[in-house]
């Protein structure tokens, strides 16, 4: 499944504040992998937020279930969880000098400058093979931006697939959280896409 994020609304970045949401979809797929329907199982306390990803869930691609070797309907859970930036910034309230001593908090996030220097590789067998998929990686990021760990969150159905993304991601750079202006421990979800050509 290749879930590219939702388009969202303009007015979502003038009324929803930044900062993490997330939202549970369950999804039905048929025996040929074709989105069915999507229904929210936990909401993101935003309508809008919600019927972007649940338009979004149409345009993703998906695999059937595979039992003893046929494939059938199913049902998945899928978690969203992203990050919601300003587009524009937000009017000051308050003078320089309290700006300054009153830093603002960050998530911890991918230095993206290192990220386009080292893809991740194809493995070999695997595009031969034509396998295909899009694997959820955890990145626990140290408060002085070193990588911790590095674990899978959601596979993307193939083993080998997985294991690539993971040796990519250990060699990129990552940005500490703040918190109260201070670089503490955070983590980032990062989606690495093996797609063919």
């Amino acid at each position: 499944m290749a879930n590219n994020p939702a388009w969202l609304p303009a007015a979502v970045y003038k009324k929803v504040p930044p900062g993490r949401k997330s939202l549970l979809l369950e999804v039905l797929v048929d025996a040929q992998g074709q989105w069915t329907s999507t229904k929210v199982i936990e909401s993101s306390g935003w309508d809008a937020i919600d019927a972007a990803y649940l338009k979004a869930s149409q345009r993703w691609d998906y695999q059937a279930a595979v039992r003893d070797g046929e494939r059938l309907a199913g049902v998945m859970r899928l978690p969203v969880s992203f990050c919601l930036v300003a587009c524009e910034p937000e009017p000051a309230t308050a003078s320089a000098e309290q700006a300054v001593s009153e830093p603002q908090d960050a998530p911890a996030e991918l230095d993206l400058s290192s990220r386009y220097g080292k893809a991740p590789i194809y493995p070999g067998q695997a595009y031969r093979d034509g396998l295909e998929g899009e694997a959820i990686v955890v990145c626990h990021v140290a408060a002085d931006g070193t990588l911790a760990d590095a674990v899978v969150e959601t596979s993307s159905g193939w083993a080998a697939l997985d294991e690539a993304a993971l040796v990519a991601v250990k060699k990129w750079k990552y940005i500490a959280a703040r918190k109260n202006g201070v670089p503490v421990a955070g983590e980032v979800r990062i989606p690495v896409d093996f797609k063919q050509p």
